[in-house]
């Protein structure tokens, strides 16, 4: 019989605090994904999923010119 591994799901804050810990603090991707316990795809696809959205922190509801 094999292993099942349980669908976990993290919060945003929880992958910006990754996210943040990798980019900022210079933590290995594969620090995180054996503190995570995530395969390093998952992460790449957070740190893609942020810089393409990423621009939503920045808006404040005006158009811009």
């Amino acid at each position: 019989m094999s292993e099942k591994r349980t669908r976990r799901h993290f919060s945003a804050q929880e992958k910006v605090a990754a996210l943040k810990r990798h980019l900022v603090e210079k933590v290995p991707v594969s620090n995180l994904c054996d503190e995570l316990d995530i395969y390093p795809n998952q992460f790449y696809g957070w740190l893609k999923e942020f810089f393409e959205n990423g621009h939503a922190a920045f808006d404040n509801g005006r158009k811009s010119k």
